[in-house]
């Protein structure tokens, strides 16, 4: 009998203890961590205006992007005249024939997500200025391009009525189809990042488009953060954010490694962000 109890506790004692899960605090503290890494290599990728260095022309989308984490770093009124925007500090696409516009809907969306991190009422203010005076046509190249939609203006005069300048204007809302894929899909996100971060709410037909390309790029870091965000599990965005051979998708048009970065950082932030105000709740 002694003989069977002592190979009863060596064969107990032997078993592998189950993996402990990471607490709450561990996991703020692991992302807390991550985010002050990928900063450091960020520092390697950021020209003299905090934009990460890039040749493309999408280059304000990224900024912008970078810029909701780190509001401080990132001048990204570099590309401003007044009120006009660019897609780059240089101001030079067009001229160059490397984009057939000067600003497009996808830039504004970099940019006022920018603009928000950092409270600049009056940069906003500027720039509704600039669309009110010009048929909210932002720039030089096709209407597709430069003309923003109602919806977008929307956006801009909510942006300015929740930083304390109430237009008095009617927002209108956005249409949220399903299909998308690559850049299109990728700004059908932003635009729900951004009515959210606004509105503090978000509507069935957004989730319904979160849950689409959250289970269409399950390895999307983006896609995945703002898919679980709103239902506050956050394991799996926590675990890609953390990934660092975590790939972000085909819609990134960029140089590559310095968009990566800077996808992570923003997807990086969000789940910090959340984290942050479930201690504050």
């Amino acid at each position: 009998m002694k003989l069977i109890l002592l190979t009863f506790l060596i064969i107990s004692c032997s078993r592998e203890k189950p993996k402990q899960q990471p607490t709450f605090d561990e996991k703020v503290q692991a992302v807390t961590e991550k985010l002050e890494d990928l900063k450091i290599q960020a520092d390697h990728f950021v020209d003299e205006n905090g934009w990460p260095v890039s040749e493309s022309c999408d280059a304000m989308l990224w900024a912008g992007k970078y810029c909701t984490a780190f509001p401080d770093y990132v001048d990204i009124t570099a590309a401003e005249i007044d009120g006009k925007f660019f897609r780059t500090p240089a101001k030079s696409c067009l001229d160059d024939f490397r984009s057939a516009s000067t600003f497009s809907r996808d830039m504004s969306m970099g940019l006022l997500s920018c603009l928000v991190a950092k409270k600049d009422l009056e940069a906003i203010e500027r720039h509704i200025e600039y669309g009110e005076t010009h048929s909210w046509v932002m720039g030089e190249g096709p209407l597709s391009r430069t003309a923003y939609s109602p919806s977008l203006i929307g956006l801009w005069h909510k942006a300015a009525r929740n930083l304390g300048h109430d237009y008095n204007v009617v927002e209108v809302g956005n249409l949220y189809p399903s299909g998308l894929i690559d850049y299109q899909a990728h700004l059908q996100v932003m635009d729900i990042y951004l009515r959210h971060k606004l509105v503090g709410f978000i509507t069935q037909p957004m989730i319904n488009r979160l849950n689409e390309h959250g289970e269409r790029k399950p390895n999307s870091v983006f896609y995945k953060t703002m898919q679980k965000l709103y239902l506050g599990e956050l394991s799996e965005p926590i675990n890609l954010c953390l990934d660092d051979h975590n790939i972000v998708g085909e819609y990134v048009r960029c140089d590559g490694e310095a968009c990566e970065l800077v996808e992570r950082i923003f997807a990086c932030n969000l789940i910090l962000e959340s984290l942050r105000k479930r201690v504050i709740e």
